[in-house]
């Protein structure tokens, strides 16, 4: 049955199960006018407009989670350089009991930019396309931990011989259901978070306890993709595209965020077939492949990530004892 128009932005459809649906746009509100809908076309992606204002269904089915990144990708990644010490700096966790765990730090400029510049996930096929191996790597918390430590310290010579202050640690706070029959089951009374602690207190890490994450996936998604929207600015007299949300592009020696990059161009919505649209409810979930990385800078961003001056918040950790902390 075709579509009937029973009003002003009122419309009758029926689906070939001969189910009424009562389709209500917009322009049935009189003050809704063309000017209103160009403003909140402004604050969300096309495909997100399509669907919650113009009844699209399936506007997003088969589209990128992160759009933005596509359209604005040159304003968004950049040539790395050393980060300034004084820059606040936090990390994101992402723990899986059956491939790699995914980290991803973030610095935060005085201008509350966002620079995310470094990332470790070391699977057999990190930065390359394809489906995660069944025999993917493996390591334990405390060998993920030595090297988080290394990347961190002074010896790193991307740290300009500081170690990194480590403003705040955040965590996928579903690591607290997991723990035996992984690599590391030495510990099966602990959960996963309880030995990521552990261990970092241990081996006399900065800020070794998390706050957990904010997983509002659809909120999440609507925040990264506002903030890879580029606006003009002012470089040396000259203006360049530039957007919020910065990413290093890979240094060739291992450094930057090759594999945060390659899953915001490839992360997408479940596609369905013309005859699954005519039986299935619209989908709203992403294809289930390699998102740890986009997950972690989704838990940054709802984490309200701010420049805090440095000699503002005491950071001389010195536990007085096991399990102590603040």
């Amino acid at each position: 049955m075709p579509v009937q128009e029973l009003h002003r932005g009122v419309k009758l459809w029926t689906n070939k199960l001969g189910i009424d649906i009562l389709r209500l746009h917009y322009s049935a509100d009189e003050d809704k006018t063309p000017e209103w809908a160009d403003q909140q076309r402004t604050g969300t992606t096309p495909e997100a407009f399509k669907q919650e204002y113009e009844i699209d269904f399936y506007a997003k089915a088969g589209e990128l989670l992160f759009p933005n990144f596509r359209d604005y990708e040159h304003a968004i990644v950049e040539k790395p350089f050393p980060i300034p010490h004084e820059w606040t700096r936090q990390y994101a966790l992402d723990p899986h009991p059956r491939v790699p765990h995914a980290h991803l730090w973030c610095a935060i400029d005085p201008y509350g930019d966002r620079w995310y510049y470094r990332e470790y996930w070391p699977s057999k096929i990190y930065g390359q396309p394809g489906n995660i191996p069944e025999d993917d790597n493996r390591a334990t918390i405390r060998e993920h931990l030595s090297v988080i430590k290394w990347l961190e310290s002074e010896e790193n010579p991307e740290n300009q011989g500081k170690p990194e202050r480590i403003y705040r640690r955040i965590i996928d706070y579903a690591a607290r259901s997991f723990g035996q029959g992984t690599s590391d089951d030495k510990e099966p009374q602990d959960n996963f978070q309880l030995r990521f602690e552990k261990h970092m207190r241990e081996l006399r890490m900065r800020r070794p306890s998390f706050i957990d994450a904010i997983k509002d996936r659809d909120s999440g998604m609507d925040r990264v993709n506002a903030a890879m929207k580029a606006r003009e600015v002012e470089i040396n007299g000259k203006w360049f595209p530039k957007a919020p949300i910065h990413i290093f592009e890979s240094d060739g020696k291992g450094g930057g965020c090759p594999e945060l990059i390659l899953q915001l161009r490839t992360n997408r919505w479940q596609q369905l077939t013309s005859k699954q649209m005519e039986t299935h409810d619209p989908s709203s979930q992403p294809v289930q492949k390699r998102n740890h990385m986009t997950d972690l800078i989704r838990y940054h961003e709802m984490s309200e990530p701010r420049f805090i001056q440095v000699g503002s918040v005491g950071d001389n950790w010195e536990p007085v004892g096991e399990g102590v902390n603040y």
